[in-house]
């Protein structure tokens, strides 16, 4: 599995525009998160870890690819949808991954996306059903790897940048300041910030 490529120019300018964001990158050192390069299996993936763990997701695709070797857009459009019900899928996230699928089928890829901006993206991608703004936002980080996402609908995004401010909520302002001083590397302070969020330590 490959991982989202960043190094030490990314973590230098951070620590000159965010200084309190040095503290979490000599505690935690670089932050490994895996990305994945394909487009539909990204999205599909994304639609099965709604409302479970990412563990279970990964139960579920690997019975698939047990079952019928590495999925593909056309595996969803012509199998027997019982059979792949029977693999974990519910059937409200199969109709869902079929309108994927459909989508993948008729040219919609990472390839024929990457030109287009942030946000240009994230438009195209919330006309599938089953697509919201935030898995959009985050299809950026871990399926284009735009190096500049910052994603306000994120809770555990919300709860580092409270607690590093010392504020039980954020204004838009406050967030759009971080978003800035973060930019051009927001999403390599977000792997910080995720690390930060998720363990019970004090700055």
């Amino acid at each position: 599995m490959p991982f989202f490529e960043y190094g030490e120019t990314e973590l230098s300018a951070l620590r000159r525009q965010a200084p309190e964001l040095s503290v979490f990158i000599d505690r935690f050192g670089m932050i490994k998160r895996e990305t994945t390069p394909d487009l539909f299996t990204a999205l599909a993936q994304a639609v099965i870890s709604q409302q479970i763990s990412t563990k279970a997701m990964r139960t579920v695709w690997s019975r698939v690819i047990n079952r019928f070797g590495e999925p593909s857009p056309r595996l969803f459009l012509t199998e027997n949808p019982e059979v792949l019900i029977c693999c974990g899928i519910s059937q409200r996230k199969l109709n869902y991954i079929r309108g994927i699928a459909q989508a993948a089928e008729d040219g919609l890829t990472k390839e024929s996306l990457q030109p287009l901006s942030d946000a240009e993206i994230c438009a195209r991608l919330q006309m599938l059903d089953g697509i919201g703004k935030w898995m959009a936002e985050m299809m950026l980080i871990f399926c284009f790897e735009r190096k500049n996402v910052l994603i306000s609908g994120d809770r555990g995004i919300r709860t580092a940048l409270c607690r590093l401010c010392d504020r039980k909520n954020l204004s838009r302002r406050d967030f759009d300041g971080f978003r800035q001083r973060f930019a051009p590397y927001a999403t390599v302070a977000s792997f910080y910030l995720w690390e930060f969020a998720g363990r019970d330590c004090r700055i």
